[in-house]
Protein backbone atom coordinates (compact mmCIF):
# COMPACT_ATOMS: atom_id res chain seq x y z
CA UNK A 1 0.00 0.00 0.00
CA UNK A 2 2.19 2.45 -1.35
CA UNK A 3 0.57 6.02 -0.31
CA UNK A 4 -0.14 4.77 3.39
CA UNK A 5 3.59 5.63 4.12
CA UNK A 6 2.86 9.67 3.10
CA UNK A 7 -0.09 10.00 5.58
CA UNK A 8 2.11 8.69 8.80
CA UNK A 9 2.26 11.80 11.79
CA UNK A 10 5.78 13.19 11.36
CA UNK A 11 5.53 13.86 15.15
CA UNK A 12 4.08 10.86 15.81
CA UNK A 13 5.95 9.00 18.82
CA UNK A 14 5.26 6.45 21.75
CA UNK A 15 7.30 5.68 24.85
CA UNK A 16 7.65 2.24 24.43
CA UNK A 17 8.98 2.29 20.60
CA UNK A 18 9.94 5.43 19.82
CA UNK A 19 9.42 7.85 16.75
CA UNK A 20 6.74 6.51 14.31
CA UNK A 21 7.63 5.09 11.02
CA UNK A 22 7.90 8.76 8.86
CA UNK A 23 10.36 8.69 6.55
CA UNK A 24 11.80 11.97 7.34
CA UNK A 25 15.35 11.70 6.07
CA UNK A 26 14.78 10.72 2.24
CA UNK A 27 12.60 8.91 0.14
CA UNK A 28 13.40 7.02 -2.96
CA UNK A 29 10.83 6.14 -5.99
CA UNK A 30 11.96 2.96 -7.33
CA UNK A 31 12.71 3.49 -11.19
CA UNK A 32 11.12 0.95 -13.64
CA UNK A 33 12.46 -2.22 -14.15
CA UNK A 34 13.23 -3.39 -18.09
CA UNK A 35 10.45 -5.58 -19.12
CA UNK A 36 7.88 -4.33 -16.08
CA UNK A 37 4.19 -3.26 -16.87
CA UNK A 38 3.16 -0.46 -14.52
CA UNK A 39 -0.31 1.03 -14.11
CA UNK A 40 0.89 3.81 -16.40
CA UNK A 41 1.52 1.40 -19.30
CA UNK A 42 -1.40 -0.10 -19.66
CA UNK A 43 -3.90 2.58 -18.61
CA UNK A 44 -2.02 5.78 -19.82
CA UNK A 45 -1.50 9.19 -17.69
CA UNK A 46 -4.27 11.70 -17.52
CA UNK A 47 -3.70 14.61 -18.99
CA UNK A 48 -1.24 17.08 -17.45
CA UNK A 49 0.66 13.96 -16.02
CA UNK A 50 4.22 13.15 -17.48
CA UNK A 51 6.89 10.65 -16.75
CA UNK A 52 10.45 11.66 -17.74
CA UNK A 53 8.82 14.73 -19.35
CA UNK A 54 6.66 12.82 -22.10
CA UNK A 55 3.15 12.10 -22.12
CA UNK A 56 2.22 8.08 -21.47
CA UNK A 57 -0.76 6.78 -23.57
CA UNK A 58 -2.63 3.72 -22.94
CA UNK A 59 -1.35 0.73 -24.52
CA UNK A 60 -5.12 -0.60 -25.71
CA UNK A 61 -4.90 -3.96 -23.64
CA UNK A 62 -8.67 -2.86 -22.19
CA UNK A 63 -12.31 -3.76 -23.55
CA UNK A 64 -14.80 -2.08 -22.01
CA UNK A 65 -17.73 -4.61 -20.72
CA UNK A 66 -21.01 -3.86 -19.73
CA UNK A 67 -21.58 -6.74 -17.64
CA UNK A 68 -22.58 -6.76 -14.54
CA UNK A 69 -22.13 -8.87 -10.84
CA UNK A 70 -26.19 -9.38 -10.90
CA UNK A 71 -25.28 -11.56 -14.74
CA UNK A 72 -24.15 -14.34 -12.66
CA UNK A 73 -25.54 -17.51 -11.17
CA UNK A 74 -27.98 -19.66 -13.11
CA UNK A 75 -27.05 -19.10 -16.76
CA UNK A 76 -26.84 -21.23 -19.94
CA UNK A 77 -25.82 -20.81 -23.08
CA UNK A 78 -28.55 -17.83 -24.00
CA UNK A 79 -27.57 -15.90 -21.30
CA UNK A 80 -23.82 -15.83 -20.66
CA UNK A 81 -22.94 -12.27 -20.02
CA UNK A 82 -20.99 -11.24 -23.49
CA UNK A 83 -17.97 -9.39 -21.73
CA UNK A 84 -17.05 -12.61 -20.04
CA UNK A 85 -17.88 -14.36 -23.07
CA UNK A 86 -15.37 -12.54 -25.40
CA UNK A 87 -12.69 -12.98 -22.77
CA UNK A 88 -12.83 -16.39 -22.68
CA UNK A 89 -12.83 -16.59 -26.64
CA UNK A 90 -9.55 -14.04 -26.06
CA UNK A 91 -8.18 -16.50 -23.65
CA UNK A 92 -8.70 -18.76 -26.23
CA UNK A 93 -6.93 -17.33 -28.96
CA UNK A 94 -3.70 -16.01 -26.47
CA UNK A 95 -3.21 -19.85 -25.15
CA UNK A 96 -3.02 -21.47 -28.65
CA UNK A 97 -0.82 -18.79 -29.83
CA UNK A 98 1.37 -19.05 -26.84
CA UNK A 99 1.17 -22.90 -27.70
CA UNK A 100 2.35 -22.54 -30.84
CA UNK A 101 5.25 -20.37 -30.03
CA UNK A 102 6.49 -21.54 -26.99
CA UNK A 103 5.03 -25.29 -26.69
CA UNK A 104 2.47 -27.45 -24.79
CA UNK A 105 4.72 -27.20 -21.61
CA UNK A 106 4.15 -23.28 -21.04
CA UNK A 107 1.52 -22.61 -18.81
CA UNK A 108 -1.72 -19.89 -19.44
CA UNK A 109 -3.92 -18.31 -17.12
CA UNK A 110 -7.24 -16.02 -16.92
CA UNK A 111 -8.79 -14.38 -13.76
CA UNK A 112 -12.35 -13.75 -13.09
CA UNK A 113 -12.46 -11.33 -10.38
CA UNK A 114 -16.61 -10.30 -9.97
CA UNK A 115 -16.92 -10.39 -6.18
CA UNK A 116 -14.68 -10.45 -2.94
CA UNK A 117 -17.52 -13.08 -1.60
CA UNK A 118 -17.37 -16.95 -1.86
CA UNK A 119 -20.99 -17.56 -2.11
CA UNK A 120 -21.08 -15.12 -5.22
CA UNK A 121 -17.25 -16.69 -6.33
CA UNK A 122 -19.36 -20.20 -6.70
CA UNK A 123 -22.08 -18.83 -8.91
CA UNK A 124 -19.40 -17.22 -10.92
CA UNK A 125 -17.52 -20.41 -11.28
CA UNK A 126 -20.49 -21.96 -12.99
CA UNK A 127 -21.30 -19.62 -15.30
CA UNK A 128 -17.46 -19.57 -16.44
CA UNK A 129 -18.30 -23.63 -16.90
CA UNK A 130 -21.60 -22.65 -18.96
CA UNK A 131 -19.31 -21.36 -21.26
CA UNK A 132 -16.69 -23.49 -21.57
CA UNK A 133 -19.30 -26.50 -21.78
CA UNK A 134 -21.04 -24.54 -24.81
CA UNK A 135 -17.96 -24.28 -26.54
CA UNK A 136 -16.86 -27.60 -26.32
CA UNK A 137 -20.39 -28.58 -27.38
CA UNK A 138 -20.02 -25.96 -30.54
CA UNK A 139 -17.07 -27.45 -31.70
CA UNK A 140 -18.39 -30.87 -32.06
CA UNK A 141 -20.98 -30.22 -34.22
CA UNK A 142 -20.47 -29.52 -37.93
CA UNK A 143 -22.70 -26.95 -38.72
CA UNK A 144 -21.96 -24.86 -34.79
CA UNK A 145 -17.92 -25.53 -35.53
CA UNK A 146 -18.55 -23.34 -38.23
CA UNK A 147 -20.20 -20.34 -36.90
CA UNK A 148 -18.24 -20.69 -33.45
CA UNK A 149 -14.56 -20.81 -36.14
CA UNK A 150 -15.72 -17.54 -37.63
CA UNK A 151 -15.97 -15.87 -34.64
CA UNK A 152 -12.24 -16.57 -33.36
CA UNK A 153 -11.82 -15.61 -36.82
CA UNK A 154 -13.03 -12.45 -36.99
CA UNK A 155 -11.78 -11.75 -33.39
CA UNK A 156 -8.41 -12.90 -34.30
CA UNK A 157 -7.83 -10.64 -37.31
CA UNK A 158 -9.55 -7.71 -35.70
CA UNK A 159 -8.11 -7.49 -32.13
CA UNK A 160 -4.87 -9.48 -32.93
CA UNK A 161 -3.16 -9.42 -35.74
CA UNK A 162 -4.53 -6.08 -37.18
CA UNK A 163 -4.05 -4.21 -33.45
CA UNK A 164 -0.54 -4.49 -34.36
CA UNK A 165 0.35 -1.88 -31.61
CA UNK A 166 0.37 -4.24 -29.66
CA UNK A 167 2.85 -6.50 -30.64
CA UNK A 168 5.96 -6.31 -28.13
CA UNK A 169 9.50 -6.11 -30.22
CA UNK A 170 10.53 -9.63 -28.50
CA UNK A 171 7.57 -11.37 -29.92
CA UNK A 172 7.21 -13.63 -32.75
CA UNK A 173 4.89 -13.06 -35.18
CA UNK A 174 1.58 -13.87 -35.19
CA UNK A 175 0.49 -17.21 -36.31
CA UNK A 176 -1.68 -17.73 -39.21
CA UNK A 177 -5.37 -18.67 -38.25
CA UNK A 178 -5.68 -21.44 -39.96
CA UNK A 179 -2.88 -23.06 -36.88
CA UNK A 180 -4.46 -21.23 -34.41
CA UNK A 181 -8.09 -22.70 -35.08
CA UNK A 182 -6.29 -26.09 -35.06
CA UNK A 183 -4.73 -25.05 -31.22
CA UNK A 184 -8.59 -24.18 -30.46
CA UNK A 185 -9.56 -27.49 -31.40
CA UNK A 186 -7.25 -29.06 -29.44
CA UNK A 187 -7.81 -27.11 -26.24
CA UNK A 188 -12.01 -27.39 -26.71
CA UNK A 189 -11.68 -30.93 -27.91
CA UNK A 190 -9.12 -32.27 -24.87
CA UNK A 191 -10.92 -30.04 -22.83
CA UNK A 192 -7.12 -28.92 -21.64
CA UNK A 193 -8.69 -25.52 -20.20
CA UNK A 194 -9.56 -26.03 -16.70
CA UNK A 195 -11.61 -24.09 -14.14
CA UNK A 196 -10.52 -23.34 -10.80
CA UNK A 197 -12.20 -21.88 -8.17
CA UNK A 198 -9.39 -20.08 -5.70
CA UNK A 199 -10.56 -18.71 -2.08
CA UNK A 200 -10.65 -19.53 1.63
CA UNK A 201 -12.79 -22.75 1.13
CA UNK A 202 -10.61 -24.45 -1.59
CA UNK A 203 -6.83 -25.15 -1.57
CA UNK A 204 -6.73 -24.84 -5.02
CA UNK A 205 -4.10 -22.29 -6.06
CA UNK A 206 -1.82 -23.06 -8.95
CA UNK A 207 1.32 -24.46 -7.84
CA UNK A 208 3.82 -23.17 -10.82
CA UNK A 209 7.20 -23.46 -9.32
CA UNK A 210 7.34 -27.06 -7.81
CA UNK A 211 9.35 -29.45 -9.46
CA UNK A 212 7.08 -31.97 -9.38
CA UNK A 213 3.77 -30.06 -9.27
CA UNK A 214 1.78 -30.78 -11.95
CA UNK A 215 0.40 -27.20 -12.49
CA UNK A 216 4.04 -26.23 -13.94
CA UNK A 217 1.81 -26.94 -17.03
CA UNK A 218 -1.37 -25.36 -16.07
CA UNK A 219 -3.73 -23.25 -18.73
CA UNK A 220 -6.47 -22.58 -16.97
CA UNK A 221 -8.95 -19.80 -15.95
CA UNK A 222 -9.42 -19.01 -12.25
CA UNK A 223 -12.39 -17.79 -10.53
CA UNK A 224 -11.88 -15.86 -7.04
CA UNK A 225 -11.84 -12.75 -5.20
CA UNK A 226 -9.24 -11.45 -2.39
CA UNK A 227 -7.35 -14.25 -2.11
CA UNK A 228 -6.85 -14.64 -6.03
CA UNK A 229 -5.33 -10.82 -5.97
CA UNK A 230 -3.06 -10.69 -3.68
CA UNK A 231 -0.19 -12.56 -2.58
CA UNK A 232 -0.09 -15.17 -5.41
CA UNK A 233 1.67 -14.71 -8.58
CA UNK A 234 -0.40 -15.76 -12.33
CA UNK A 235 2.11 -16.96 -14.82
CA UNK A 236 1.66 -16.10 -18.19
CA UNK A 237 -1.95 -13.92 -17.15
CA UNK A 238 -3.28 -13.67 -20.22
CA UNK A 239 -6.70 -12.59 -20.40
CA UNK A 240 -8.26 -10.70 -16.86
CA UNK A 241 -11.97 -10.31 -16.27
CA UNK A 242 -12.12 -7.76 -13.59
CA UNK A 243 -15.85 -6.30 -12.41
CA UNK A 244 -14.74 -5.83 -8.67
CA UNK A 245 -14.51 -1.63 -7.48
CA UNK A 246 -13.04 -0.60 -4.35
CA UNK A 247 -12.82 2.94 -2.59
CA UNK A 248 -9.51 2.78 -1.99
CA UNK A 249 -6.71 3.18 -4.79
CA UNK A 250 -4.27 0.98 -3.02
CA UNK A 251 -6.76 -2.16 -3.01
CA UNK A 252 -7.26 -1.24 -6.37
CA UNK A 253 -3.31 -1.63 -6.86
CA UNK A 254 -2.91 -4.98 -5.06
CA UNK A 255 -5.54 -6.45 -6.85
CA UNK A 256 -4.17 -5.73 -10.42
CA UNK A 257 -2.48 -8.94 -11.25
CA UNK A 258 -1.86 -8.14 -14.44
CA UNK A 259 0.78 -5.53 -13.44
CA UNK A 260 4.25 -7.44 -13.29
CA UNK A 261 6.64 -8.42 -15.90
CA UNK A 262 4.63 -9.18 -18.67
CA UNK A 263 6.07 -7.27 -21.48
CA UNK A 264 6.64 -9.60 -23.59
CA UNK A 265 3.46 -11.21 -24.33
CA UNK A 266 1.65 -7.94 -24.34
CA UNK A 267 0.68 -8.42 -27.49
CA UNK A 268 -1.74 -11.33 -26.36
CA UNK A 269 -3.56 -9.75 -22.74
CA UNK A 270 -6.48 -8.11 -22.59
CA UNK A 271 -8.36 -6.97 -19.60
CA UNK A 272 -12.06 -6.71 -19.73
CA UNK A 273 -13.61 -4.61 -17.37
CA UNK A 274 -15.81 -1.59 -16.93
CA UNK A 275 -15.38 1.89 -17.55
CA UNK A 276 -15.74 2.70 -13.80
CA UNK A 277 -12.68 0.77 -13.18
CA UNK A 278 -10.68 1.91 -16.05
CA UNK A 279 -11.13 5.46 -15.20
CA UNK A 280 -10.34 4.88 -11.82
CA UNK A 281 -7.10 2.96 -12.63
CA UNK A 282 -6.13 5.69 -15.11
CA UNK A 283 -6.66 7.90 -12.15
CA UNK A 284 -4.10 5.77 -10.02
CA UNK A 285 -1.73 5.86 -12.51
CA UNK A 286 -1.55 9.38 -12.19
CA UNK A 287 -1.44 9.80 -8.35
CA UNK A 288 0.93 7.09 -8.34
CA UNK A 289 3.44 9.28 -11.37
CA UNK A 290 2.79 12.35 -9.54
CA UNK A 291 3.76 11.26 -6.56
CA UNK A 292 6.97 9.90 -8.36
CA UNK A 293 7.39 13.20 -9.70
CA UNK A 294 7.42 15.32 -6.75
CA UNK A 295 9.79 13.11 -5.18
CA UNK A 296 12.59 13.91 -8.21
CA UNK A 297 11.50 17.62 -7.49
CA UNK A 298 12.83 17.03 -3.43
CA UNK A 299 16.10 15.72 -4.28
CA UNK A 300 16.71 18.03 -7.06
CA UNK A 301 15.69 21.07 -3.97
CA UNK A 302 18.19 18.83 -1.67
CA UNK A 303 14.80 18.96 0.39
CA UNK A 304 13.96 15.97 3.28
CA UNK A 305 10.42 14.71 3.42
CA UNK A 306 9.75 16.94 6.65
CA UNK A 307 11.02 19.68 4.64
CA UNK A 308 9.07 18.90 1.54
CA UNK A 309 5.40 17.97 2.02
CA UNK A 310 5.16 15.34 -0.52
CA UNK A 311 0.82 15.15 -1.73
CA UNK A 312 -1.40 12.38 -2.80
CA UNK A 313 -3.95 13.27 -5.53
CA UNK A 314 -7.59 12.47 -3.94
CA UNK A 315 -10.37 12.03 -5.70
CA UNK A 316 -13.62 12.16 -3.60
CA UNK A 317 -14.49 8.56 -4.47
CA UNK A 318 -11.20 7.34 -4.75
CA UNK A 319 -8.95 7.82 -1.80
CA UNK A 320 -5.62 6.65 -1.56
CA UNK A 321 -5.53 4.46 1.07
CA UNK A 322 -8.17 3.47 4.41
CA UNK A 323 -9.47 6.53 5.92
CA UNK A 324 -8.45 5.62 9.17
CA UNK A 325 -4.79 5.59 7.95
CA UNK A 326 -5.16 9.10 6.21
CA UNK A 327 -6.02 10.33 9.81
Amino acid sequence: TPFANFFINSKAYADEYGHDLFPEHFLRALPLPAGYVGTADIYGLPPGILRNGKEVVASGICRIVTDRSDDFGRVHAQNIPAGLYQAVLAFYIGTAVTVLQRGQGEPSTMLVHVSHLNDDQEDNDSTVQACLLDLQSRVMSVTSSELLRTEFKKLYLDDFVLNSGLRSASAKDLPGFDEVWSEIERLLNDSIIQVRVVNGRRDSAPDFESPDSPDREFKGILVGGNLLSRGLTLKNLLVSYFLRRSAQADTMLQMARWLGYRRDYLHLMRIYTTIESQRDMEEIAGAEQDVRNQIEQMEAEGKTPREFVVRVRIRQDLLPTRRAAMQ
